[in-house]
């Protein structure tokens, strides 16, 4: 069994121009480490987790993309035994992002567990402060550094429970791809059904979920202030990796299905409701890299997406973990 967990807390002060981060703590216990396991093992991790949104209407072409003005992190990873550790720092912001005026405090901690046919992905998320990223796309005249682009009391929180099961336990693994426990002994896919519960909530008590700039049509997102919402999802897939040498490997999971929903939703111009129904929601991911006896270097990106109903409006929420790895075993 192989626990992986990645714990971010960072909180990003741009418009002061400094930059206030926590170490992240992430532990890997090995129950039971792989026949090519050896007593100590070290690397370097480069990770970019987020939670992106986005808002569409039925009339419009382009959809309001929501981004937090956050970094990414480096994590030195140091494997003894059955035990590993990782302590990670959040990086500093690029000259970019100190243009954007914005204020971003960050807490995501995301937990992995692989066993076999079985794998479970835990998530705990909290973003203050983000920024209209396509904001030349609904009107040309402005940019994501104008302050109009700016909602720094917007606030995401996600609580999140997932389990996979691969029915080809026997030949397929996620552990090999988006782990560090296993390899993957030949090219093999499977059959992945999922089933998860989530908690979620979208606030924001002053500026709404619309730029001033959107169309029209975007207009009565202006009064909006908050989302609450718990859901379960089902969803059905596939997930296939390559295996080009003995140790070169290229993965891919792709899942579709839906989810029940029961929210609140709260605007400032009329009384509170409430609603409950079904909606869509994917996941999808890839990993690319090679895992040897002595060496793993990949690169991976898995997302959870969830859609849901804010009046004529579709919400879709993005749950990213982006990064790049390279592990030395003794």
């Amino acid at each position: 069994m192989q626990v992986n967990v990645s714990i971010l807390a960072m909180k990003k002060r741009v418009l002061k121009r400094r930059v206030l981060s926590q170490l992240i703590i992430s532990i890997i216990f090995l129950s039971n480490p792989p026949c090519f396991a050896e007593n100590i093992s070290f690397g370097v991790g480069f990770l970019n987790p987020s939670l992106d949104l986005s808002l569409s209407h039925p009339n419009q072409d382009k959809a309001i993309t929501f981004n937090p003005n956050s970094s990414g992190t480096t994590q030195y990873l140091l494997n003894l035994q059955d035990l590993g550790i990782s302590i990670s720092q959040a990086n500093a912001p690029t000259e970019d992002q100190e243009l954007i005026d914005v204020e971003t405090e960050v807490t995501d901690m995301q937990f992995s567990f692989f066993k076999e046919e079985h794998n479970f992905f835990f998530g705990v998320q909290s973003y203050t402060g983000y920024f209209v990223s396509n904001a030349e796309e609904l009107n040309p005249s402005y940019t994501k550094y104008s302050s109009e682009s700016g909602f720094a009391d917007l606030k995401s929180s996600n609580y999140s429970a997932r389990y996979i099961y691969a029915f080809n336990g026997k030949d397929f693994n996620l552990d090999s791809v988006y782990g560090i426990g296993k390899q993957q002994k030949k090219s093999a896919g499977s059959l992945l059904v999922s089933v998860g519960a989530f908690s979620e909530s979208y606030e924001s008590p002053s500026q709404g979920l619309a730029p001033s700039y959107a169309a029209s049509d975007y207009a009565d997102l202006q009064n909006f202030r908050s989302l609450k919402l718990t859901g379960i999802e089902l969803q059905l897939g596939y997930s296939y990796t390559i295996k080009f040498t003995e140790s070169l490997f290229f993965n891919f999971i792709s899942m579709l299905g839906r989810s029940q929903l029961n929210q609140t939703l709260n605007y400032a111009n009329s009384a509170e409701s409430k609603s409950s129904g079904a909606n869509n929601s994917f996941t999808a991911g890839m990993s690319f890299g090679m895992n040897a006896k002595k060496f793993k270097i990949n690169i991976q990106a898995l997302t959870f997406t969830t859609e849901k109903d804010i009046n004529q409006y579709k919400l879709s929420s993005d749950i990213n973990n982006v990064g790049f790895y390279m592990v030395y075993r003794l």
